[in-house]
């Protein structure tokens, strides 16, 4: 015998607990063991700091090309208080990110991949890996910029170099073969050229600062004017004045685009998270301290320059920064320092991202760049495709406003994941960072969609598109992930919201609507019936429910091996159902189990489906006769149904339950017993037959291709067909006569779905039968018949028809009007056809009913009547039929639905309850399986149903 004992100095183990669980994640598998834990290679810890690893990166980002060669513009186009304004406003959009970011990273350990590691571990693959291709694409494009921008201050140094397209894409070139070098060599190199480009970039903005307490002075061949600092200039740049500049009236918007991309770049630290030694310390504290020096630097600049420069020369002088500095080469070596770094940002960063997304498979043909030497590859991938950019781009303007939707679109996101991991509550959520909340994410994304409109509609349309097609395709390929994306939480704590509010005591029949329960054992077997029942629910609950039969401990590990086959099994058919298992010493209990504990709240199972019994399924069993099938029947194996196909294919499938396993069956007091039981408990009952070896129709997809004139000439039958109500009854060109058995012609077989409602009686206590009628049964026919029959792949190839039953050919007249106007009222649209057993003159037409009606002395005792329900004929002539026994009268019907529904796809008729207390003997149990066998014998799938409460109505 073992136990458990408590043990102190948990210290160690704790230790080697959190170790695993950074490193390898949550466990994939209940064996998980963590002594067993495989370290990816691809996790090992990185090497950088704040300093060298976010806040330098982030800086060198931020403090770009625009800040040396387009502030002076800006600034002489809006103003100094609109420039402030606009920088202001655009930090304020990155701040509000940098918060989300900040929290979504010290919630957890952040391996390498970035914006796309730290989204699709909250999102899901969908959001992360649609948002890491674009943030991917738009670090490329930022790469080539920079190359493009490299190369002005470079011809300008260096006069004597020729200049012109080709020359240019030379140079960019080999500038991108030296930063491809610096990437391959590693990380340390990175660093330390980080470290330099960055003092040369802080020395290039000291040297204009200090410049500006020069002499001034003026140049007026390259239109420079430099006043120094006074009040007169500052007070006549203060407010916007636009004008005409590269050919457009320059205006707030077209300023503002080019102040925000000045302000992005705060994504820079995040794409090295794989090298940072503490990504979740480093990432907010790195940014968040370069965020607000980049800030303070553009602020100083503006009203320098704002206070010392003419706005002419802010306007017409790109290069004024160049002009106005001491030493001019040093806001050159700046500009270059700046566009080398984002080069180099843009290879290393960029292939650290596109190696995350190969080795999570998010598409298929990445697992090039997933294996040995992934590192390599994927550089080269990102200086192939920059390459390519140089070939076809030459234009800065054309390529900045596609990064900035890129980068604006990453910001939204990332603001959203943040907002819906607030919003979710999971107790899991608790970053260390405090400084956000709802508020601050949803204000953030809101801004950030906005921006993207403001800047250029076009552009952002494009973006959005891009991502939306990329999403549906990561959606369509990516294999499911085990990742915990946040819409899981999102959908419980809503689903429990709204289940609250369902509340069952407003329950209302106008509402009602099919919740199945459906027992089944072999999912093989049930297969059709399982795809019947999913087009029968109408939006309803449907549950596949399982009792593995035997003591709990003898099927617990039974349990855990079928639910995960179930599951796979309900995936690949698309079923939309929910799976829930029991275990039980036999089927009753089983069944009172799943009656009592299936469902939540208002949503419980309101029908119950079983399958038919089968008393010689026992004994094959014990026999080992090897028509007992542990696979799906062969009539499907067709290429008709590919989802079945797919089902077939799937290994996991052989776990799922079969007739086999169960060798003693279920017993007839128990199949008995459980019918009794759901109408004890006010559910309806259905008993599905045949439906083994049919073929349910296929889904509307696979219809499409259907000729136009068939599906015309199909409508406008049906049209002709319709019964019309206006007067109660049928045309003669409508009317569908039933002829004698022996003359009957069988229509088109296969078109019609037939409905045979059906009234039920039972006897007084005065040994009487009893003629106060309940239409449970009877509608709910009606009502399951109309559901099938507007689901599109049915309604596509067969016709509704509704079948009136009476005794007498004189009676039916008046039925059948009363039928339709019961079917005017319910707004049900369907073909309806009259069928009596005995005509106005010469024999009926079952031969069965002739016999017992030349042969009423051997009706059933009044005795045999009280225990037993039968069918109910509506007739104003002394019954026969009323007086039959139950199964007489179950043979009569039997013969009728095979004279005019032989050939039909499915019947849909009224079950007969079983005698109270039926299943306390086996006698009672095997004459009320005897009935429905004398029932449904040699039909086409019939389903017998039997309601418990009104399931449609007339009002509003």
């Amino acid at each position: 015998m073992t136990s458990q004992k408590f043990t102190d100095k948990a210290g160690t183990q704790l230790d080697m607990f959190s170790t695993a669980l950074e490193r390898a994640g949550t466990a994939k598998s209940r064996y998980h063991d963590l002594r067993n834990v495989i370290i990816d290679p691809i996790f090992t810890e990185g090497q950088m700091g704040t300093i060298d690893g976010v806040f330098l990166p982030v800086f060198l980002s931020v403090w770009g090309v625009i800040a040396f060669l387009r502030l002076g513009f800006v600034v002489g186009q809006a103003g100094m208080i609109l420039t402030l304004v606009l920088f202001s406003v655009g930090y304020f959009v990155c701040t509000l990110t940098t918060l989300s970011l900040s929290a979504i990273c010290t919630n957890g350990t952040v391996r390498g991949g970035g914006p796309y590691y730290i989204l699709s571990r909250t999102l899901g693959p969908e959001f992360g890996g649609s948002i890491g291709i674009v943030f991917y694409i738009g670090s490329v494009l930022s790469g080539v910029m920079s190359l493009l921008g490299f190369v002005e201050p470079l011809l300008s140094e260096l006069v004597f170099l020729p200049s012109g397209r080709y020359f240019t894409l030379l140079y960019t070139t080999l500038l991108l073969i030296l930063c491809l070098g610096v990437s391959l060599v590693g990380g340390k190199l990175f660093s330390r050229a980080t470290r330099v480009l960055s003092l040369v970039l802080i020395l290039a903005t000291l040297s204009f600062m200090v410049s500006i307490s020069r002499e001034p002075f003026h140049v007026e061949e390259r239109h420079v004017y430099f006043s120094g600092m006074n009040w007169t200039t500052l007070s006549s740049n203060l407010w916007p004045r636009f004008s005409l500049a590269f050919g457009v009236q320059q205006n707030l918007q077209t300023v503002f685009s080019l102040v925000f991309p000045a302000c992005t770049g705060i994504m820079a630290g995040a794409s090295m998270s794989g090298d940072l030694k503490s990504p979740s310390r480093s990432i907010p504290l790195g940014t968040l301290s370069a965020q607000l020096f980049t800030y303070l630097l553009y602020f100083v600049l503006v009203i320098l320059m704002a206070g010392s420069i003419e706005r002419e020369t802010l306007v017409l002088n790109m290069s004024v920064m160049q002009e106005i500095t001491v030493i001019p080469f040093v806001i050159s070596l700046g500009v270059m320092a700046t566009c080398l770094y984002s080069t180099l940002g843009s290879i290393v960063g960029g292939s650290k991202i596109f190696q995350a997304m190969a080795r999570d498979e998010i598409l298929p043909g990445l697992n090039y760049f997933k294996h040995n030497q992934s590192d390599l590859r994927c550089v080269l991938l990102t200086f192939g495709l920059m390459q390519i950019c140089l070939f076809l781009l030459s234009d800065m303007n054309e390529i900045a406003p596609i990064i900035t939707m890129f980068s604006l679109l990453t910001f939204g996101v990332t603001n959203l994941a943040t907002f819906a991991l607030k919003l979710s509550g999971s107790p899991n959520f608790r970053p260390s960072f405090q400084y956000y909340s709802t508020t601050t994410a949803l204000l953030g994304c809101a801004l950030s969609l906005l921006t993207m409109v403001i800047i250029d509609v076009g552009y952002a349309s494009l973006a959005v598109l891009l991502t939306g097609m990329l999403f549906l395709m990561i959606n369509y390929f990516c294999p499911p992930k085990s990742w915990g994306d946040v819409t899981q939480s999102l959908i419980y704590h809503q689903v429990r919201k709204f289940l609250l509010r369902l509340d069952a005591r407003k329950e209302h029949v106008k509402f009602w609507r099919p919740q199945i329960l459906f027992l089944v054992h072999d999912p093989r077997q049930n297969y059709q019936t399982i795809k019947m029942m999913n087009d029968m629910k109408k939006g309803g609950l449907f549950i596949l429910g399982h009792i593995l039969k035997g003591s709990f401990e003898e099927r617990l590990m039974d349990h855990s091996l079928y639910m995960p086959a179930w599951l796979k099994f309900v995936d690949l058919t698309r079923i939309k159902a929910f799976v829930q298992f029991t275990i039980a010493p036999d089927e009753r209990i089983g069944c009172q189990n799943l009656l009592l504990g299936t469902g939540l709240g208002g949503m419980r199972p309101n029908m119950i489906v079983l399958g038919s019994y089968n008393p010689r399924l026992a004994v094959a069993r014990a026999e080992g006769d090897a028509s007992i099938h542990t696979s799906f029947p062969a009539v499907f194996n067709s290429s008709q149904d590919e989802v079945l196909d797919r089902v077939l294919r799937d290994p996991m499938i052989s776990a799922l339950p079969n007739e086999h396993e169960d060798e003693e069956g279920i017993s007839c007091c128990d199949y008995v017993g459980i019918i009794e039981d759901c109408l004890a408990m006010g559910k309806a009952v259905a008993v599905a037959h045949g439906f083994e070896q049919s073929q349910m129709p296929l889904k509307e997809s696979k219809l499409f291709f259907k000729s136009l004139s068939e599906k015309v000439s199909k409508g406008y039958q049906r049209l002709s067909q319709f019964v019309d109500y206006s007067n109660g009854s049928a045309s003669d060109d409508e009317e569908e006569h039933i002829i004698p058995l022996e003359d009957v012609q069988v229509e088109e077989e296969g078109i019609y779905l037939d409905l045979w409602p059906l009234q039920t009686t039972h006897v007084d206590e005065n040994d009487e039968p009893s003629y106060t009628y309940s239409f449970d049964s009877y509608t709910l026919v009606l009502q399951l018949g109309t559901i099938l029959g507007v689901v599109p792949h049915w309604k596509k190839t067969y016709e509704l028809r509704v079948n009136v039953f009476v005794e007498f050919e004189e009676d039916a007249d008046a039925e059948f009007k009363r039928v339709c106007q019961l079917l005017k009222g319910l707004r049900i649209k369907a073909l309806v056809r009259k069928v009596w057993l005995q005509p106005v003159s010469g024999n009926g037409s079952s031969a069965c009913y002739n016999h017992f009606k030349r042969r009423t002395s051997d009706t059933p005792s009044e005795k045999t009547l009280k225990k037993r329900p039968s069918f109910q004929s509506i007739t104003s002539t002394p019954s026969v039929f009323n007086k039959l026994s139950p199964k007489a009268q179950h043979m009569i019907m039997n013969q009728l639905m095979k004279a005019h529904s032989d050939g039909t796809k499915l019947i849909i008729t009224t079950l007969a309850a079983p005698d109270q207390n039926a299943s306390k003997s086996s006698k009672d149990c095997l004459v009320y399986l005897e009935q429905i066998k004398s029932l449904v014998t040699d039909l086409p799938p019939i389903l017998l149903v039997h309601g418990k409460g009104l399931t449609v109505t007339m009002s509003l």
